[in-house]
């Protein structure tokens, strides 16, 4: 007689495992194996339905890329190979982007993963936690001669992805129902920061500089220094014009001298 868990565990493999797995749970079933099988089916296209579900809402630019049927059987394909381990099926899909990578019939759309990674990034970000913003009168308390070895904090509810594709604008062209849009830039690589404004998830493209800049305050490094790496890569960055943005946004979070 199996025990609770081994029964459990059992039902979880046959329903993950496909039709081919079934053998080895029909005789826990009172009724006969092809009814059996047909209430194994139903489980199984219940839970990896409600996966295909899960995926659908979180990529809704990947499916206006490719089509829904296209999507839910990309999607279907990676249930099978990719159970969900928790709950909250919001938690579901941080590793589609990955899988489609490398999925055969995606292959002739190679930033398709890319743009599935910017997604999943605006979804985290609009479900992350909330942070109190650096005040003004902190920043205004600060020397001017000490401004260099500022120490800037950003706000950990934001994401940061770089792309060899125009990630960005083609998800800009997924938010509007305008006609009116410049043609894609396919040369054009993406560097993408997201961060939320109230409850409302905002994309934008950095330029090389201003990402480097940010990365830099993100990893610790003093403001002096920082400007100075943004600075070898762009020397006509605007640093105070792109700060101001960072403190607008909410994005600064803190501001200490060591």
């Amino acid at each position: 007689m199996p025990t609770l868990d081994e029964l459990q565990s059992g039902f979880c493999t046959v329903v993950l495992g496909g039709s081919e797995t079934d053998d080895g749970m029909l005789n826990q079933f009172v009724e006969a194996p092809a009814v059996a099988r047909q209430r194994l089916a139903a489980y199984r296209r219940s839970v990896v339905g409600r996966w295909v579900d899960a995926l659908e809402a979180s990529f809704p630019v990947i499916s206006a890329l490719v089509g829904r049927p296209f999507l839910r059987e990309a999607a279907r394909q990676y249930a099978l190979g990719h159970p969900s381990a928790s709950g909250d099926l919001n938690e579901y899909g941080e590793s589609f982007a990955d899988f489609l990578d490398h999925y055969p019939f995606a292959a002739e759309l190679p930033y398709l993963g890319d743009v599935a990674r910017l997604e999943w990034q605006v979804q985290a970000v609009a479900m992350g936690p909330d942070s109190a913003p650096v005040s003004l009168d902190t920043l205004g308390r600060i020397a001017p001669a000490d401004w260099p070895r500022l120490v800037l904090g950003i706000a950990p509810n934001h994401a940061r992805i770089d792309s060899r594709w125009p990630v960005v604008d083609i998800w800009r062209r997924h938010q509007t129902e305008s006609d009116d849009l410049p043609a894609l830039d396919w040369r054009a690589g993406s560097r993408a920061l997201v961060w939320r404004e109230g409850v409302r998830p905002v994309v934008v493209g950095l330029s090389v500089a201003q990402a480097a800049l940010f990365d830099a305050l993100c990893a610790g490094t003093a403001l002096g220094p920082a400007l100075s790496q943004a600075a070898a890569l762009q020397a006509d960055i605007n640093p105070g014009e792109f700060l101001n943005s960072l403190a607008q946004s909410g994005l600064l979070n803190s501001a200490q001298l060591p």
